[in-house]
């Protein structure tokens, strides 16, 4: 992970800016990460009861296409796409590159122009992976400025089908969370559709954005959305 480009100066708006966008980085060259232990024992105890008997190694981390573009990376990330791709199989949509054309889901993960947005610059993946398999992922990148609220938006996040109800994706959000709360983010905002809106709200601890600041976000901020609901959750500095 130590292929790290520099990031284009017109991404940052400031001193403090630049520090945050260095400390994301520090997390993308770490590479793989332990868990929380009070995650891990959760995992462990879901697989027990399931009947799974075979040791677990569980890792998390941080990846970035554009600034980190290593074997490893593109590797990692197509699995992400592979999860991605069979959870939102219906969503509409296509991002515009010139005269091309590619789908929405690789664009976003990849950082490519979509119609109507500027490129995604900034995006970054986070990854859950249990004995090498990526499980679970949450995609998420930074706005505000100085004198601002500092949100992470995160357009997209899914756990693989065949991996459900065993905690991945609780786990991982809340090791971005922490992530988050050590660089001074201070609300995480995400668009969710009809059908997983109950589960954030009853499960995650989000709560709906209401009509007037989900105008300003998409408006100021020319976050991605899906013709749904936003939802946003302040950032907890919680230590698990």
């Amino acid at each position: 992970m130590d292929d790290l480009k520099e990031l284009p100066k017109s991404w940052f708006c400031s001193t403090t800016c630049n520090e945050r966008f260095n400390s994301l980085m520090k997390y993308v060259k770490n590479g793989r990460q332990k868990i929380p232990e009070f995650f891990e024992e959760v995992i462990k105890e879901k697989h027990a009861l399931a009947g799974f008997r075979r040791k677990l190694h569980i890792r998390w981390m941080i990846l970035n296409s554009k600034l980190a573009p290593t074997n490893e990376t593109k590797n990692l990330l197509s699995s992400v796409l592979r999860i991605l791709l069979k959870r939102f199989a219906s969503m509409p949509g296509y991002a515009v590159d010139g005269a091309h054309e590619s789908p929405l889901i690789p664009s976003i993960v990849n950082g490519l122009p979509i119609e109507g947005h500027d490129k995604m610059h900034g995006m970054f993946t986070a990854i859950l992976l249990v004995n090498d398999k990526v499980v679970s992922t949450h995609l998420f990148r930074i706005h505000g400025r100085e004198n601002q609220t500092i949100f992470a938006e995160l357009p997209l996040g899914a756990t693989a089908a065949d991996c459900e109800g065993k905690g991945y994706s609780q786990c991982l959000l809340a090791c971005v969370e922490q992530v988050l709360a050590n660089i001074g983010v201070q609300l995480m905002v995400l668009p969710t559709t009809t059908k997983a809106q109950l589960m954030w709200l009853r499960h995650f601890g989000f709560v709906k954005v209401d009509k007037q600041q989900a105008k300003f976000y998409r408006k100021n901020f020319n976050i991605l959305h899906f013709g749904n609901d936003l939802l946003q959750k302040p950032v907890s500095n919680s230590e698990y």
